[in-house]
């Protein structure tokens, strides 16, 4: 069955979660992660993040291509075992259900290619030590087929626009809608 970008993903996240230990918490995140949005924000830890980075099209339809993925893991000093030791352990066990568990395969995915575990950042943050590992992998996908019937895909938006072209009068000189029919690239 093709899907969708989001459901990929979405079928990753949910196939990860009884792979990963009982108090690893793994969820979706919308794109790459930064030290700034973990201060930011409160991230449970430890947690793996998976994320779509890019896709790239195989087929003028843009039916299949690679996509291009990343498994964040967020880990913080704790008792039993140092941020990075955690952090390390987590990522192996990444690298190593990617290259024997593919997760999602069969007709509308292939086995992810290259696994690779690698160290964003580690130090102090905010009094607790914190460390940033990102596992990345490609992976061919089938996508759903846009469900048109042959007829032009939607308007992409439409925009009203006012025209005043002396502004000291504080009259609109012409009024317009205006429709986009795709999105620049």
């Amino acid at each position: 069955m093709a899907r969708s970008l989001y459901d990929h993903r979405e079928a990753i996240v949910a196939a990860l979660r009884p792979l990963m230990p009982e108090r690893v918490e793994v969820a979706s995140h919308h794109g790459p992660f930064e030290l700034a949005e973990i201060v930011r924000n409160s991230f449970p830890a430890p947690c793996v993040r998976v994320a779509l980075l890019g896709y790239t099209d195989d087929d003028a339809a843009r039916t299949h291509g690679m996509a291009d993925f990343a498994a964040y893991i967020i880990t913080k000093d704790g008792k039993a075992m140092s941020r990075d030791q955690m952090n390390l352990v987590l990522g192996g066990l990444l690298v190593a259900i990617y290259k024997t568990n593919a997760l999602i395969t069969g007709t509308d995915a292939r086995a992810p290619e290259k696994p690779v575990y690698r160290n964003r950042y580690s130090s102090p943050t905010g009094g607790a030590g914190l460390t940033l590992g990102v596992v990345t992998w490609s992976q061919w996908l089938a996508l759903a087929e846009a469900e048109t019937n042959g007829a032009q895909p939607a308007d992409f938006t439409l925009l009203h626009v006012d025209y005043d072209f002396a502004p000291a009068d504080e009259a609109i000189d012409n009024q317009q809608d205006v429709t986009i029919s795709q999105e620049s690239p």
